[in-house]
């Protein structure tokens, strides 16, 4: 069972899309109070205000009993009979499970605290080979990372079934903290810049807001 499990979720409009957060928030509620071993339950939306009809949850489980433990509970069956109500899913939800690269996770507690935090979720394509190439480099960025005062989650993933692609997921205290101090102040992330941006075959950032959940017990 991989720890991490991304969901992006495209409804058929805002109103159905914001129905879809409550039916999430509520289970995240559920988690947090009912289920010690989901260490991460949050929900999203994107920044760009002309999307209106996706949003995004980021799941950790510590194991794939706690996973089906919340599979099966109450508010969940609810949510999924819900959904097969009909009209309520334009396209079928793109999920992605993951593990943490060589341990490359951390959050921090004041994450807690912070009202609107700036949240990334990357998706990088490498050539053939060149995902494992990067590797130490993705350590590098992280090792500095931690040290960030406005970075309060930082997380380095990939698909057993998917290995020249890598996703990273970042929270910030502000927009201008990810792209002042972290891009343009952290050696690491200069070095990676620097070094494989041509081993790279695309880069996606998806920029996001959360709107419910917890992202650190």
């Amino acid at each position: 069972m991989a720890p991490v499990v991304i969901g992006k979720l495209s409804t058929t409009s805002k109103a159905i899309r914001d129905e879809y957060v409550q039916h999430l928030i509520a289970l995240s509620d559920y988690a947090l109070k009912s289920e010690p071993e989901v260490s991460q339950y949050a929900i999203f939306v994107p920044r760009d205000e002309a999307d209106d009809k996706t949003c995004w949850v980021l799941e950790e489980y510590a194991t794939k009993a706690a996973f089906d433990t919340h599979m099966a509970s109450p508010p969940v069956q609810d949510m999924i009979k819900w959904i097969g109500s009909g009209n309520i899913l334009a396209t079928e939800p793109l999920i992605r499970q993951l593990d943490y690269v060589d341990g490359m996770f951390f959050s921090k507690p004041e994450i807690s605290k912070v009202n609107e935090p700036y949240v990334v979720f990357a998706t990088i394509e490498w050539h053939p080979g060149k995902r494992d190439a990067s590797i130490p480099y993705w350590n590098r960025v992280f090792q500095e990372t931690k040290s960030e005062s406005g970075t309060f989650s930082y997380g380095v993933m990939a698909a057993k079934d998917r290995p020249d692609t890598l996703h990273t997921f970042e929270v910030y205290e502000s927009k201008e903290y990810l792209w002042d101090v972290h891009v343009k102040e952290n050696s690491g992330v200069q070095a990676t810049i620097r070094d494989t941006k041509d081993w790279r075959i695309s880069l996606e950032h998806n920029l996001l807001q959360k709107v419910g959940g917890f992202l650190h017990r």
